[in-house]
């Protein structure tokens, strides 16, 4: 039941994940089993009546939820936009936002993804502390996207503020997953995963290692931070589609795990992930194939699958 499956990812987090500021509480004080709400969301259709369980679900309710830290302000956008940047870092923003699937289409600039990026770079140069790197380009893009009322002009100093409060926050301790020495503490994160549908889904489990012809190698690249990490390290906005993605936002932001960091969500939203396209997977008969899949699921059409937030465990 739900208990016992809050049991099974508890023993993986507290085994493989360094929690941000608190640690896990016990499954009687985390979990609210929602039984009779079923927030089912399919890829490609528009969204039902959303229950209070996933909101907020606009960038200026985000911000309502991401005040800062005790003792912190919010910078000014204003002054940081403003600040020059070195040439090699406006390059890198401007290449890597060209690169990806931004809301504008595939390789079009997003000019306030662009400002807000810089100046957010420029705010932790001023602490001596590494900015830009690029996987900040997709969340970026994503952040001002959501925080555009159609017609009208971006809210770039709303953007700005979610992106750091995303990032430094004590919550979310999202720039553990940027630094350069990162990739251990992603592989944590994809080992909990792993070990979560090994226990959840054990007969997905068994097939991704049947398909495996590289004598665990191939699984041993897909979860981890290759494949898997990367799609934690973009916030999932690379890999769903934008109002799925929104939802998973709003799920994390407002939701997440009680007593522990909102990142972990994220190990629950890769299991929910994983029970949506189970069928998919299954169907898959290489690693080729499995990799295709979840490429495309960003542009899947309408109810070829669809996300039941109401399995999520608190």
């Amino acid at each position: 039941g739900e208990a016992s499956k809050v049991s099974v990812a508890q023993t993986a987090m507290k085994s493989t994940v360094q929690a941000s500021s608190n640690t896990v509480q016990t499954a009687s004080s985390t979990v609210q089993a929602n039984t009779t709400a079923q927030n089912a969301t399919a890829v490609g259709s528009q969204p039902s009546a959303t229950p209070s369980a996933v909101v907020p679900s606009t960038a200026q309710e985000w911000l309502c939820y991401l005040q800062p830290d005790v003792g912190c302000k919010l910078p000014q956008y204003s002054k940081w936009s403003s600040k020059p940047l070195p040439a090699e870092v406006r390059k890198s923003i401007e290449r890597d936002l060209r690169s990806i699937r931004t809301p504008d289409g595939p390789g079009q600039p997003f000019q306030p993804a662009l400002r807000v990026l810089y100046a957010y770079d420029a705010l932790k140069r001023s602490q001596c502390i590494r900015g830009y790197v690029d996987s900040l380009a997709p969340i970026a893009a994503f952040i001002v996207k959501n925080a555009t009322p159609e017609g009208q002009e971006a809210d770039e100093e709303t953007s700005f503020h979610i992106l750091v409060r995303i990032l430094d926050s004590q919550g979310f301790n999202f720039q553990a997953f940027l630094v350069p020495s990162s990739a251990n503490y992603v592989q944590k994160y994809c080992t909990a995963v792993e070990r979560l549908i090994a226990n959840e889904l054990p007969l997905l489990y068994k097939h991704l290692k049947v398909i495996d012809v590289g004598r665990g190698q191939q699984m041993k690249r897909f979860f981890g931070p290759e494949v898997m990490g990367r799609w934690v390290q973009t916030l999932f906005t690379q890999l769903l589609p934008f109002q799925v993605t929104t939802e998973v936002w709003s799920i994390i932001i407002q939701r997440g795990p009680l007593g522990v960091g909102k990142m972990e969500a994220a190990v629950y939203i890769m299991l929910e992930l994983f029970r949506a396209t189970e069928r998919q997977i299954k169907s898959c008969k290489n690693y080729d194939e499995v990799n295709r899949l979840f490429a495309t699921l960003k542009h899947s059409h309408q109810g070829q699958v669809t996300f039941n937030w109401a399995r999520l465990p608190w």
